[in-house]
């Protein structure tokens, strides 16, 4: 790899690795539950990889500050960025093991394995020897044995080419750092110091690629197609042809685009795909598994769906975007094969395509569902319907609509406009009249003001809380007791053992709410069930099973027409 620099990529490198020791000047800062944040405001263009190395923060800490991320990341949202606080080192101090003696070095920031067996002069795999934990990462100010004994001294040349903690990675055509880091689950920054890039990488060069703990999601491309070799049993259909019926095929179409904002949680719903086929293995059931980068336009799903392959899917997962949709399932009805759309609420022909299987419900149904799982709950309690002025988001909406049921229905309610000044009154007033109140915006910027006023009213009352999953995971947590309706349960008894199977494949997994990755491992089990019930009684019906995040009732809403999920939880957060 050639040693210039050039000017592009040396200011690139400037602006993402900032050091965080300077930002006290640069930004303000806030503290909350002893905990000190710098306010930091988005720019145009910008990643969360770029923000998490700007702040040397991890980006589930991201996730975990700001639950509003779950949407993805816009231009000109305010983050709150953890501060980092000072790590002190001790003196290294030379201690003895039954193996031999070693040196004790504390992680700091933006390090790696593959640096500080550098720093040493030893390799990776001794390092690994004396801390098995650290094949998993490293975390700062973690304690490190490192071996000092001759017989673990190495060269540079025997730490570079140490094949049992690196894959050979060779870089094809359009492939960007970022694209490789996730597909092999590892950071970015591992991969610049494993190989001391100095430029950027170009088609053809050999990369190491550090392996972690348990099987490394290896993807080969061809064309289109990505097939995961360590997780998915792929089958050549001419050596194979005897025994190709008795197995699964199974598209997925999302846009895989490493590059462009937003597309993590692709790849997270992907790695939960994987995991719900190997489990499915593991009880007999192979699967064939095309994967395809569908791009964001209409014409990157008119060169897919000229695959040949696509002709004998069993199924079809995706697109994501509303404007490749129709394409996809018209495919899908002319080739009589089912298609799952996981995203999108709006899915036209649904009617008349009883291919189609859609598992987030149009706004209207959801609206409906959830309306009638609050009036179970609320029938004999006052529902104060406290809105904000000028606001007219979904909240707002699923308010009015809820309103015009209980003037049907004649169920004890009343109205008001609630400002951060008012607040403690209608509170007041809510307590004497035994009501609950729903703040009728699906906004965390706009209601937490609010809801600081009412949680700290709240202490020694028995007055309850409604409101969106929108607001994230967070802030619903510290509003509780809270009612929400929602797809998505985020306390399943089933979460504790499927994240132990996650990290075991992918590291540590990710805690935003909705889960991407569950989603993904949910949908799939749910689809391999019914195919395969399919194949034996040539019926479509779809099994109950033990979800991880997303349980799912399948309805079919017109004779001729396709499948709709109607499974809404009512959550009760105490």
């Amino acid at each position: 790899m050639k040693p210039s620099i050039s000017k592009i990529f040396f200011a690139f490198v400037l602006i993402v690795f900032l050091p965080a020791r300077g930002q006290d000047q640069l930004y303000p800062k806030i503290t909350e539950n002893n905990q000190e944040f710098y306010l930091y405001q988005v720019s145009q263009g910008e990643g969360l990889w770029s923000i998490s190395k700007k702040f040397e923060v991890s980006q589930n800490e991201l996730h975990q500050y700001n639950p509003e991320l779950a949407q993805g990341l816009r231009y000109g949202i305010t983050l709150k960025i953890p501060v980092r606080k000072q790590v002190f080192q001790p003196k290294q101090q030379n201690k003895s093991t039954e193996s031999g003696e070693y040196k004790t070095h504390i992680v700091e920031p933006s390090q790696t394995l593959y640096s500080i067996a550098k720093m040493y002069n030893v390799s990776i795999g001794s390092i690994i020897a004396l801390n098995a934990s650290a094949r998993d990462g490293l975390k700062v100010g973690e304690e490190l044995k490192i071996p000092i004994s001759n017989q673990n001294i190495e060269t540079k040349e025997d730490i570079n080419n140490d094949t049992s903690v690196f894959i050979l990675h060779e870089v094809k055509r359009k492939e960007t750092l970022y694209s490789i880091s996730k597909q092999y689950g590892v950071d970015i920054n591992s991969i610049l110091e494993s190989n001391d890039i100095k430029d950027v990488i170009k088609k053809g060069d050999v990369l190491r690629i550090f392996k972690r703990h348990g099987h490394a999601l290896t993807i080969q491309k061809n064309d289109n197609i990505v097939s995961d070799t360590a997780k998915t049993e792929v089958y050549d259909n001419d050596k194979y042809a005897d025994t190709i019926s008795n197995v699964l095929r199974v598209a997925i179409m999302l846009p895989f685009k490493l590059d462009m904002a937003g597309a993590e949680k692709f790849v997270d719903f992907y790695r939960g795909v994987l995991l719900a086929i190997d489990a499915a293995k593991k009880q007999g059931t192979s699967s064939i598994l095309y994967v395809y980068d569908t791009g964001i336009s209409e014409n990157d799903i008119d060169s897919l769906l000229t695959k040949e392959e696509l002709q004998h899917v069993d199924l079809i997962i995706g697109p994501a975007y509303t404007n490749q949709i129709q394409k996809v399932t018209d495919f899908a009805k002319q080739h009589q094969t089912f298609v799952v759309i996981p995203f999108s609420q709006n899915v036209k022909d649904l009617g008349n395509n009883p291919y189609i299987i859609q598992f987030n419900p149009p706004k209207q149904m959801f609206l409906t569902i959830s309306k009638g799982e609050l009036l179970k709950k609320f029938k004999n309690r006052h529902i104060l319907l406290a809105y904000f002025e000028n606001n007219y988001d979904e909240g707002n909406n699923f308010a009015n609509a809820l309103l015009a049921d209980l003037l049907v229905t004649n169920t004890p309610h009343s109205r008001c406009f609630i400002t951060e000044e008012n607040a403690d009154s209608i509170c007041e007033s809510a307590v004497s009249q035994h009501a609950s109140i729903l703040l009728a915006s699906s906004t965390p910027e706009r209601v937490k003001p609010i809801l600081r006023k009412i949680n700290q009213y709240r202490i020694g009352t028995d007055l309850e809380l409604i409101g969106f999953d929108r607001w994230g995971l967070s802030l619903l947590t510290e509003s509780k007791p809270i009612y929400f309706t929602s797809l998505f349960n985020p306390y399943s008894k089933f979460a504790l053992q499927y994240k132990t199977e996650y990290e075991k494949y992918f590291g540590i997994a990710n805690n935003a709410y909705p889960n991407y990755d569950q989603l993904g491992y949910d949908i799939m089990c749910n689809m391999i069930e019914m195919l395969k019930e399919k194949r034996v009684s040539n019926n479509l019906t779809f099994p109950e099973l033990n979800n991880v995040q997303s349980d799912m009732k399948f309805k079919k809403i017109m004779p001729d027409g396709g499948w709709v999920n109607e499974h809404v939880y009512l959550i009760h957060l105490e």
